[in-house]
Protein backbone atom coordinates (compact mmCIF):
# COMPACT_ATOMS: atom_id res chain seq x y z
CA UNK A 1 0.00 0.00 0.00
CA UNK A 2 1.34 3.42 -0.96
CA UNK A 3 1.28 6.06 1.76
CA UNK A 4 1.33 9.88 1.73
CA UNK A 5 5.13 10.11 1.84
CA UNK A 6 5.51 7.92 -1.24
CA UNK A 7 2.79 9.88 -3.03
CA UNK A 8 4.47 13.17 -2.16
CA UNK A 9 7.84 11.95 -3.47
CA UNK A 10 6.23 10.76 -6.70
CA UNK A 11 4.61 14.15 -7.26
CA UNK A 12 7.91 15.94 -6.62
CA UNK A 13 9.79 13.60 -8.95
CA UNK A 14 7.28 14.00 -11.80
CA UNK A 15 7.02 17.78 -11.50
CA UNK A 16 10.81 18.19 -11.26
CA UNK A 17 11.34 15.99 -14.31
CA UNK A 18 8.75 17.92 -16.31
CA UNK A 19 10.29 21.27 -15.42
CA UNK A 20 13.94 20.34 -15.92
CA UNK A 21 14.01 21.57 -19.53
CA UNK A 22 12.56 25.01 -18.68
CA UNK A 23 14.25 27.95 -17.00
CA UNK A 24 11.15 30.16 -16.94
CA UNK A 25 7.65 28.81 -16.31
CA UNK A 26 4.18 30.34 -16.11
CA UNK A 27 1.92 28.47 -13.67
CA UNK A 28 -1.88 28.47 -13.88
CA UNK A 29 -2.84 28.82 -10.22
CA UNK A 30 -6.49 28.62 -9.25
CA UNK A 31 -5.79 28.36 -5.54
CA UNK A 32 -7.23 24.86 -5.46
CA UNK A 33 -5.35 21.85 -4.16
CA UNK A 34 -4.15 20.51 -7.53
CA UNK A 35 -2.50 23.66 -8.90
CA UNK A 36 -1.16 24.53 -5.44
CA UNK A 37 0.57 21.15 -5.21
CA UNK A 38 2.11 21.66 -8.65
CA UNK A 39 3.39 25.13 -7.68
CA UNK A 40 4.75 23.79 -4.39
CA UNK A 41 6.64 21.04 -6.20
CA UNK A 42 7.98 23.51 -8.78
CA UNK A 43 9.23 25.78 -6.01
CA UNK A 44 11.16 22.82 -4.56
CA UNK A 45 12.58 21.59 -7.87
CA UNK A 46 16.35 21.55 -8.29
CA UNK A 47 17.36 23.59 -10.12
CA UNK A 48 14.39 25.81 -9.43
CA UNK A 49 13.07 27.58 -12.54
CA UNK A 50 11.91 31.19 -12.55
CA UNK A 51 8.23 31.01 -11.63
CA UNK A 52 5.33 33.37 -12.24
CA UNK A 53 1.81 32.31 -11.25
CA UNK A 54 -1.39 33.77 -12.58
CA UNK A 55 -5.08 33.37 -11.81
CA UNK A 56 -8.36 34.30 -13.45
CA UNK A 57 -11.26 35.39 -11.29
CA UNK A 58 -14.96 36.11 -11.65
CA UNK A 59 -17.86 36.82 -9.34
CA UNK A 60 -19.09 34.52 -6.60
CA UNK A 61 -17.27 31.21 -6.19
CA UNK A 62 -15.15 32.08 -9.22
CA UNK A 63 -13.07 34.47 -7.09
CA UNK A 64 -10.35 32.32 -5.49
CA UNK A 65 -7.71 35.03 -5.26
CA UNK A 66 -7.23 34.78 -1.52
CA UNK A 67 -6.25 31.13 -1.87
CA UNK A 68 -3.99 31.81 -4.85
CA UNK A 69 -2.31 34.73 -3.07
CA UNK A 70 -1.59 32.59 -0.05
CA UNK A 71 -0.06 29.84 -2.18
CA UNK A 72 2.01 32.23 -4.30
CA UNK A 73 3.40 33.80 -1.12
CA UNK A 74 4.29 30.38 0.30
CA UNK A 75 6.07 29.46 -2.96
CA UNK A 76 7.89 32.79 -3.11
CA UNK A 77 6.69 33.76 -6.57
CA UNK A 78 4.75 36.61 -8.14
CA UNK A 79 1.00 36.24 -8.73
CA UNK A 80 -0.72 38.02 -11.63
CA UNK A 81 -4.50 38.39 -11.40
CA UNK A 82 -6.84 38.84 -14.36
CA UNK A 83 -10.65 39.14 -14.44
CA UNK A 84 -12.57 36.78 -16.67
CA UNK A 85 -14.37 38.42 -19.58
CA UNK A 86 -18.07 37.99 -18.79
CA UNK A 87 -19.06 39.67 -22.08
CA UNK A 88 -17.00 37.23 -24.16
CA UNK A 89 -18.21 36.92 -27.76
CA UNK A 90 -18.64 33.21 -28.50
CA UNK A 91 -18.56 33.86 -32.22
CA UNK A 92 -14.86 33.23 -31.90
CA UNK A 93 -15.80 29.54 -32.13
CA UNK A 94 -15.77 30.19 -35.88
CA UNK A 95 -11.96 30.25 -35.47
CA UNK A 96 -11.55 26.93 -33.64
CA UNK A 97 -8.51 24.93 -34.67
CA UNK A 98 -8.79 21.78 -36.73
CA UNK A 99 -8.35 19.01 -34.18
CA UNK A 100 -8.52 15.23 -34.37
CA UNK A 101 -11.64 15.26 -32.24
CA UNK A 102 -13.77 17.90 -30.48
CA UNK A 103 -11.97 19.22 -27.41
CA UNK A 104 -14.00 20.54 -24.48
CA UNK A 105 -12.09 23.27 -22.65
CA UNK A 106 -14.64 25.21 -20.64
CA UNK A 107 -12.83 28.54 -20.34
CA UNK A 108 -10.44 28.33 -23.31
CA UNK A 109 -12.37 30.83 -25.51
CA UNK A 110 -11.64 33.48 -22.90
CA UNK A 111 -8.35 32.51 -21.26
CA UNK A 112 -6.23 30.51 -23.67
CA UNK A 113 -5.09 33.32 -25.97
CA UNK A 114 -4.51 35.63 -22.99
CA UNK A 115 -2.46 33.02 -21.14
CA UNK A 116 -0.29 32.36 -24.19
CA UNK A 117 0.25 36.10 -24.73
CA UNK A 118 1.25 36.46 -21.06
CA UNK A 119 3.73 33.58 -21.35
CA UNK A 120 5.33 35.22 -24.39
CA UNK A 121 5.49 38.56 -22.60
CA UNK A 122 7.24 36.97 -19.61
CA UNK A 123 9.59 34.89 -21.75
CA UNK A 124 8.20 31.67 -20.27
CA UNK A 125 8.95 28.57 -22.33
CA UNK A 126 6.07 26.51 -20.85
CA UNK A 127 2.70 26.85 -19.12
CA UNK A 128 2.14 24.41 -16.24
CA UNK A 129 -1.23 23.41 -14.78
CA UNK A 130 -2.79 20.86 -12.40
CA UNK A 131 -4.74 18.84 -14.98
CA UNK A 132 -5.88 15.36 -13.82
CA UNK A 133 -5.51 16.31 -10.16
CA UNK A 134 -9.21 15.72 -9.44
CA UNK A 135 -8.91 12.10 -10.58
CA UNK A 136 -5.41 11.50 -9.27
CA UNK A 137 -6.07 12.75 -5.74
CA UNK A 138 -9.58 11.34 -5.36
CA UNK A 139 -11.49 14.61 -5.42
CA UNK A 140 -14.87 12.98 -5.98
CA UNK A 141 -15.40 9.94 -3.79
CA UNK A 142 -17.31 7.38 -5.83
CA UNK A 143 -19.34 4.60 -4.30
CA UNK A 144 -17.14 2.15 -6.21
CA UNK A 145 -14.46 2.88 -3.61
CA UNK A 146 -16.65 1.16 -1.03
CA UNK A 147 -16.83 -1.94 -3.23
CA UNK A 148 -13.05 -1.86 -3.42
CA UNK A 149 -12.89 -1.64 0.38
CA UNK A 150 -15.33 -4.55 0.71
CA UNK A 151 -13.13 -6.67 -1.57
CA UNK A 152 -10.02 -5.86 0.48
CA UNK A 153 -11.56 -5.84 3.97
CA UNK A 154 -14.88 -7.75 3.99
CA UNK A 155 -17.00 -7.12 7.09
CA UNK A 156 -14.12 -5.51 8.95
CA UNK A 157 -13.76 -2.33 11.07
CA UNK A 158 -11.92 -0.81 8.09
CA UNK A 159 -15.02 -1.32 5.92
CA UNK A 160 -17.41 0.11 8.50
CA UNK A 161 -15.14 3.14 8.94
CA UNK A 162 -15.05 3.70 5.17
CA UNK A 163 -18.85 3.54 4.94
CA UNK A 164 -19.18 6.06 7.79
CA UNK A 165 -16.58 8.39 6.22
CA UNK A 166 -18.31 8.20 2.85
CA UNK A 167 -21.71 8.90 4.37
CA UNK A 168 -20.45 11.93 6.29
CA UNK A 169 -18.50 13.29 3.33
CA UNK A 170 -21.54 13.06 1.07
CA UNK A 171 -23.99 14.11 3.80
CA UNK A 172 -26.21 11.10 3.50
CA UNK A 173 -27.43 8.40 5.85
CA UNK A 174 -25.66 5.13 6.47
CA UNK A 175 -28.68 3.30 5.11
CA UNK A 176 -28.59 5.18 1.82
CA UNK A 177 -24.83 4.63 1.56
CA UNK A 178 -25.20 0.89 2.04
CA UNK A 179 -28.06 0.78 -0.49
CA UNK A 180 -25.94 2.65 -3.04
CA UNK A 181 -23.07 0.23 -2.44
CA UNK A 182 -25.29 -2.77 -3.07
CA UNK A 183 -26.65 -1.17 -6.24
CA UNK A 184 -23.12 -0.41 -7.42
CA UNK A 185 -22.02 -3.98 -6.71
CA UNK A 186 -24.90 -5.40 -8.78
CA UNK A 187 -24.21 -2.91 -11.58
CA UNK A 188 -20.54 -3.90 -11.74
CA UNK A 189 -21.52 -7.55 -11.88
CA UNK A 190 -23.94 -7.02 -14.77
CA UNK A 191 -21.88 -4.42 -16.67
CA UNK A 192 -18.14 -4.91 -16.15
CA UNK A 193 -17.21 -2.29 -18.78
CA UNK A 194 -16.87 1.32 -17.64
CA UNK A 195 -18.51 4.21 -19.50
CA UNK A 196 -19.32 7.70 -18.28
CA UNK A 197 -22.93 7.42 -19.39
CA UNK A 198 -23.37 4.27 -17.31
CA UNK A 199 -21.71 6.06 -14.40
CA UNK A 200 -24.33 8.81 -14.66
CA UNK A 201 -27.13 6.28 -14.77
CA UNK A 202 -25.79 4.68 -11.60
CA UNK A 203 -26.15 7.96 -9.77
CA UNK A 204 -29.38 9.13 -11.39
CA UNK A 205 -32.37 7.40 -12.92
CA UNK A 206 -32.25 6.79 -16.69
CA UNK A 207 -34.97 9.44 -17.11
CA UNK A 208 -33.02 12.04 -15.14
CA UNK A 209 -29.85 11.21 -17.06
CA UNK A 210 -31.62 11.79 -20.37
CA UNK A 211 -32.89 15.18 -19.21
CA UNK A 212 -29.35 16.32 -18.34
CA UNK A 213 -28.16 16.30 -21.95
CA UNK A 214 -29.25 18.03 -25.15
CA UNK A 215 -28.74 14.85 -27.21
CA UNK A 216 -31.88 13.50 -28.83
CA UNK A 217 -33.48 10.29 -27.61
CA UNK A 218 -32.55 8.56 -30.88
CA UNK A 219 -28.92 9.64 -30.52
CA UNK A 220 -28.78 8.41 -26.93
CA UNK A 221 -30.38 5.09 -27.86
CA UNK A 222 -27.92 4.66 -30.73
CA UNK A 223 -25.00 5.37 -28.41
CA UNK A 224 -26.23 2.87 -25.86
CA UNK A 225 -26.48 0.16 -28.51
CA UNK A 226 -23.18 0.88 -30.30
CA UNK A 227 -21.10 2.71 -27.68
CA UNK A 228 -18.95 -0.34 -26.89
CA UNK A 229 -17.16 0.06 -30.23
CA UNK A 230 -15.66 3.30 -28.91
CA UNK A 231 -14.72 1.87 -25.51
CA UNK A 232 -11.02 2.15 -24.65
CA UNK A 233 -9.34 -1.25 -24.01
CA UNK A 234 -8.34 -0.12 -20.52
CA UNK A 235 -12.00 0.17 -19.57
CA UNK A 236 -13.25 -2.92 -21.37
CA UNK A 237 -14.17 -5.80 -19.10
CA UNK A 238 -13.07 -3.67 -16.15
CA UNK A 239 -14.35 -6.18 -13.57
CA UNK A 240 -10.79 -7.04 -12.53
CA UNK A 241 -9.87 -3.39 -11.94
CA UNK A 242 -10.36 -1.69 -8.61
CA UNK A 243 -13.70 0.16 -9.01
CA UNK A 244 -12.19 3.29 -7.51
CA UNK A 245 -9.63 3.42 -10.35
CA UNK A 246 -12.12 3.70 -13.19
CA UNK A 247 -12.45 7.50 -13.11
CA UNK A 248 -8.68 7.95 -12.83
CA UNK A 249 -8.11 5.85 -15.94
CA UNK A 250 -10.91 7.62 -17.79
CA UNK A 251 -9.46 11.02 -16.84
CA UNK A 252 -6.01 9.88 -17.96
CA UNK A 253 -7.35 8.84 -21.36
CA UNK A 254 -9.10 12.20 -21.82
CA UNK A 255 -6.13 14.29 -20.67
CA UNK A 256 -3.51 12.50 -22.75
CA UNK A 257 -5.61 12.40 -25.91
CA UNK A 258 -6.38 16.11 -25.88
CA UNK A 259 -3.33 17.78 -24.39
CA UNK A 260 -1.73 18.64 -27.73
CA UNK A 261 -4.98 19.43 -29.51
CA UNK A 262 -5.79 22.88 -28.23
CA UNK A 263 -8.89 24.53 -29.72
CA UNK A 264 -7.41 28.03 -29.83
CA UNK A 265 -3.59 27.81 -29.52
CA UNK A 266 -1.06 28.00 -32.36
CA UNK A 267 1.49 25.36 -33.29
CA UNK A 268 4.44 27.50 -32.13
CA UNK A 269 2.91 28.68 -28.84
CA UNK A 270 4.56 27.74 -25.51
CA UNK A 271 3.47 24.17 -24.65
CA UNK A 272 0.94 23.49 -21.93
CA UNK A 273 2.42 20.91 -19.55
CA UNK A 274 0.40 18.92 -17.05
CA UNK A 275 3.04 17.28 -14.81
CA UNK A 276 0.44 15.27 -12.89
CA UNK A 277 -0.23 13.36 -16.13
CA UNK A 278 2.89 11.25 -15.84
CA UNK A 279 3.38 7.49 -15.80
CA UNK A 280 5.27 7.21 -12.47
CA UNK A 281 2.71 9.33 -10.67
CA UNK A 282 -0.33 7.59 -12.18
CA UNK A 283 1.14 4.19 -11.31
CA UNK A 284 1.65 5.38 -7.74
CA UNK A 285 -1.94 6.65 -7.60
CA UNK A 286 -3.29 3.35 -8.90
CA UNK A 287 -1.64 1.57 -5.97
CA UNK A 288 -3.53 3.71 -3.46
CA UNK A 289 -6.89 2.16 -2.46
CA UNK A 290 -9.59 4.66 -3.42
CA UNK A 291 -11.26 4.54 0.00
CA UNK A 292 -8.14 6.06 1.60
CA UNK A 293 -8.84 9.30 -0.30
CA UNK A 294 -11.80 10.08 1.97
CA UNK A 295 -10.37 8.96 5.30
CA UNK A 296 -11.85 10.90 8.22
CA UNK A 297 -14.60 12.20 5.92
CA UNK A 298 -12.11 14.44 4.13
CA UNK A 299 -11.71 14.29 0.37
CA UNK A 300 -8.18 14.02 -1.09
CA UNK A 301 -6.99 12.84 2.31
CA UNK A 302 -3.77 11.25 1.00
CA UNK A 303 -2.77 14.35 -0.98
CA UNK A 304 -3.51 16.64 1.97
CA UNK A 305 -1.38 14.47 4.25
CA UNK A 306 1.44 14.32 1.69
CA UNK A 307 1.67 18.11 1.44
CA UNK A 308 0.55 19.07 4.94
CA UNK A 309 3.83 20.83 5.69
CA UNK A 310 4.14 22.56 2.32
CA UNK A 311 0.77 24.19 1.67
CA UNK A 312 -0.76 27.16 3.48
CA UNK A 313 -3.47 26.24 5.98
CA UNK A 314 -6.07 28.23 4.01
CA UNK A 315 -5.46 26.01 0.97
CA UNK A 316 -4.98 22.77 2.87
CA UNK A 317 -8.19 23.20 4.87
CA UNK A 318 -10.51 24.43 2.12
CA UNK A 319 -12.81 21.50 2.77
CA UNK A 320 -14.62 19.47 0.14
CA UNK A 321 -15.78 22.36 -2.00
CA UNK A 322 -13.90 24.12 -4.76
CA UNK A 323 -14.47 27.29 -6.70
CA UNK A 324 -15.28 27.50 -10.36
CA UNK A 325 -16.40 29.85 -13.12
CA UNK A 326 -20.04 28.75 -13.01
CA UNK A 327 -21.49 32.25 -12.64
CA UNK A 328 -19.09 33.56 -15.28
CA UNK A 329 -20.30 30.84 -17.67
CA UNK A 330 -23.91 31.84 -16.98
CA UNK A 331 -23.09 35.49 -17.76
CA UNK A 332 -21.35 34.48 -21.01
CA UNK A 333 -24.25 32.21 -21.86
CA UNK A 334 -26.81 34.98 -21.43
CA UNK A 335 -24.66 37.48 -23.33
CA UNK A 336 -24.50 35.10 -26.32
CA UNK A 337 -27.94 33.51 -26.24
CA UNK A 338 -28.95 34.93 -29.65
CA UNK A 339 -25.78 33.58 -31.28
CA UNK A 340 -26.20 30.21 -29.55
CA UNK A 341 -29.80 29.91 -30.76
CA UNK A 342 -28.79 30.60 -34.34
CA UNK A 343 -25.63 28.50 -34.24
CA UNK A 344 -27.12 25.40 -32.63
CA UNK A 345 -30.72 25.44 -33.88
CA UNK A 346 -29.57 25.94 -37.49
CA UNK A 347 -26.56 23.67 -37.08
CA UNK A 348 -25.48 20.24 -38.25
CA UNK A 349 -26.32 18.47 -34.96
CA UNK A 350 -29.96 19.57 -34.99
CA UNK A 351 -30.28 19.02 -38.74
CA UNK A 352 -29.02 15.44 -38.38
CA UNK A 353 -31.33 14.77 -35.44
CA UNK A 354 -28.46 14.35 -32.97
CA UNK A 355 -29.75 17.14 -30.72
CA UNK A 356 -33.26 17.41 -29.32
CA UNK A 357 -34.52 20.62 -30.95
CA UNK A 358 -37.17 21.23 -28.30
CA UNK A 359 -34.62 20.75 -25.53
CA UNK A 360 -32.21 23.16 -27.23
CA UNK A 361 -34.98 25.74 -27.62
CA UNK A 362 -35.92 25.34 -23.96
CA UNK A 363 -32.42 25.80 -22.62
CA UNK A 364 -31.84 28.82 -24.88
CA UNK A 365 -35.13 30.49 -24.01
CA UNK A 366 -35.31 33.58 -21.75
CA UNK A 367 -36.44 31.31 -18.91
CA UNK A 368 -33.27 29.24 -18.92
CA UNK A 369 -33.58 28.46 -15.23
CA UNK A 370 -36.55 26.25 -16.12
CA UNK A 371 -34.55 24.10 -18.54
CA UNK A 372 -33.25 20.76 -17.31
CA UNK A 373 -30.14 20.50 -19.52
CA UNK A 374 -26.99 21.44 -17.69
CA UNK A 375 -25.08 24.50 -18.84
CA UNK A 376 -21.83 22.63 -19.45
CA UNK A 377 -23.61 20.47 -22.02
CA UNK A 378 -24.35 23.58 -24.08
CA UNK A 379 -20.63 24.33 -24.23
CA UNK A 380 -19.87 20.70 -25.10
CA UNK A 381 -22.33 20.74 -28.00
CA UNK A 382 -20.99 24.13 -29.10
CA UNK A 383 -17.50 22.65 -29.42
CA UNK A 384 -18.84 19.65 -31.35
CA UNK A 385 -20.87 21.85 -33.72
CA UNK A 386 -17.84 24.08 -34.37
CA UNK A 387 -15.66 21.00 -34.95
CA UNK A 388 -18.11 19.56 -37.49
CA UNK A 389 -18.44 22.85 -39.37
CA UNK A 390 -14.67 23.29 -39.45
CA UNK A 391 -14.04 19.86 -40.97
CA UNK A 392 -16.96 20.23 -43.35
CA UNK A 393 -15.15 23.12 -45.06
CA UNK A 394 -12.01 21.10 -45.84
CA UNK A 395 -11.25 20.51 -49.50
CA UNK A 396 -9.53 17.16 -49.93
CA UNK A 397 -6.57 16.81 -52.35
CA UNK A 398 -7.50 15.23 -55.67
CA UNK A 399 -5.98 11.79 -55.06
CA UNK A 400 -7.44 11.52 -51.58
CA UNK A 401 -10.82 12.74 -52.85
CA UNK A 402 -10.82 10.03 -55.53
CA UNK A 403 -9.84 7.33 -53.03
CA UNK A 404 -12.57 8.48 -50.66
CA UNK A 405 -15.11 8.39 -53.46
CA UNK A 406 -14.04 4.85 -54.38
CA UNK A 407 -14.47 3.71 -50.79
CA UNK A 408 -17.92 5.25 -50.70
Amino acid sequence: MTGPKKAGRSVQYSVSASSSAHENILVKLSGGLDSSIVLSALSNASPRPALTSHTYYSRGCGDERRFARSMAKAAGCRLLEHPRNDSLDLRRFHDCNWTVRPVLNFSAPDTEARTIALARELGASAIFDGELGDNLFGSHAGVGALIECFRNHPLSPRLFAAVADYAMLNRQSLGRTIALSLREYRSLSRHPDFTTSRELRRWYTPEATRSMTLASADAQDCYQSTGSRFLHPWLRDARSLAPGSHMLLFGLIVATSAVYHSPFAGFDDPPRISPLVSQPLVETALRIPAYLHFTNAQNRAVARAAFADRLPAIVLQRGTGKGGPDLWAKDVFEHNVDFLREYLLDGILVHRGLLDRRQVEAVLSPRIEKATAILSDVFAKLYIEAWLRKWQRITLPGALRSATADLA
